[in-house]
């Protein structure tokens, strides 16, 4: 299974672009990562490729020669490949990741995610392809602020307020996060918890996404699952815990100040049913936010990631 996965990884790398249509992200590779992560047949990965490819755009070498960023991403490609090649996986992330971390936002979360998924499958030109995205749509928040006695849901609850009716240009959510920098209410505010944990990260993430059902933020919640699993790799953890609010306050800000409010506990489908699911959907948002709920339900008191699981599947089928 590997060995089909690695052949659609490489062809995805070498025959599609990062994005496509209105500047949306290829998940292609995320999306095969998770259907590995769920055990899925060869024959459901192929089907998956098949029908997902039919979106993408291709890449033209002719165009990419006169496209600078298109050269710089090929430079940075062939660089990390030989890094990873010489150093190995984990001295190569180490050493990126802590110039890296501030910029954890990267495309809205599709860089972490890319990376985590690539590291799964210990796919190292996978992994060079993520980190290129990463240094290419690198997006840093400025400094870690002050800390304030709130839980998170609170801090960004009041933080919404200050937004006031503050109306976005036209844009993705790149775009709008930019927009949040650039704000003074934004710039003044303390937005840290005092404690901070991948468990307070993971807990805040999915009662914010159970609570608002905004696209964005589920973005934020795949990437704290992300987050678990390249925190190995940081050198300092709780700096890259710390980011990784900050970066999800901004996605939140983003939405406008998506409403969050209280959802009645779904009821639980087995995990082997929602994986079963998941090897025949077409919805990649849903596979990988199923496999995130399920790498951090480990480490949660509750079952609210497997509701929110549960929930996408009813709601899907």
């Amino acid at each position: 299974m590997v060995s089909a996965t690695s052949s659609m990884l490489a062809k995805n790398i070498r025959d599609y672009q990062v994005t496509y249509g209105s500047r949306l992200f290829n998940h292609l590779s995320i999306s095969l990562s998770a259907l590995h992560y769920f055990d899925a047949s060869e024959a459901q990965l192929k089907a998956f490729y098949a029908s997902y490819i039919d979106r993408l755009s291709e890449r033209c070498e002719q165009q990419e020669t006169l496209d600078p960023i298109s050269q710089q991403s090929a430079a940075l490609f062939d660089d990390y490949k030989k890094q990873l090649t010489e150093l190995g996986i984990e001295k190569t992330l180490t050493k990126e990741l802590t110039r890296l971390i501030p910029g954890i936002v990267a495309g809205g979360f599709y860089a972490i995610n890319r990376l985590a998924s690539a590291i799964s499958l210990d796919d190292i030109e996978e992994i060079a392809a993520s980190l290129t995205c990463w240094r290419i749509y690198y997006l840093e928040l400025g400094a870690i602020t002050d800390s304030v006695d709130q839980t998170p849901t609170k801090i960004l609850r009041q933080l919404a307020k200050v937004m006031g009716n503050f109306r976005f240009p036209p844009g993705n959510t790149c775009d709008r996060m930019k927009n949040i920098l650039t704000l003074h209410d934004y710039q003044a505010n303390q937005n840290q918890p005092v404690e901070i944990s991948m468990e307070i990260i993971a807990d805040a993430t999915v009662k914010i996404y159970q609570m608002s059902g905004d696209f964005t933020m589920l973005h934020a919640l795949t990437g704290s699952a992300s987050l678990k699993s390249l925190l190995p790799y940081c050198e300092d953890q709780e700096l890259a815990l710390r980011y990784f609010w900050q970066a999800v306050v901004v996605a939140y800000l983003s939405t406008g100040g998506a409403p969050m409010t209280s959802v009645e506990k779904s009821p639980l489908l087995p995990w082997s049913e929602i994986f079963s699911f998941c090897h025949q959907s077409p919805n990649e948002h849903l596979i990988e936010l199923c496999r995130a709920c399920h790498q951090l339900d480990d480490i949660l008191p509750h079952e609210r990631c497997h509701q929110v699981a549960s929930r996408q599947v009813f709601l899907n089928r």
